[in-house]
């Protein structure tokens, strides 16, 4: 289940099932890896398909037939009485 929103139709709460890792067959190769990223996602200097494969992600698949990796995040929040919130996912 999903912890934050991904993007108009990915959001809080949306199910899926975990199909596979980044690292395994056939989640193993840069292309496999472009296809699965996610919407807010791009390859760049500081995030490469290396970075991925390391870090061995669940791949899952959402209702759409959309197979996107999912990986850590982390953030904060403060409630009413100022106390901070850290969340991961």
């Amino acid at each position: 289940m999903l912890l934050k929103n991904m993007d108009s139709t990915l959001v809080n709460g949306s199910l899926g099932i975990v199909v596979g890792f980044t690292g395994e067959a056939p989640y193993n190769t840069t292309y496999a890896l472009l296809k699965c990223l996610a919407p807010n996602r791009t390859m760049n200097d500081d995030f490469s398909a290396d970075t991925l494969l390391s870090m061995e992600c669940p791949v899952v698949e959402f209702a759409d037939n959309r197979q996107i990796i999912i990986e850590e995040d982390s953030w904060n929040f403060e409630t009413q009485s100022k106390f901070c919130v850290r969340m991961f996912c």
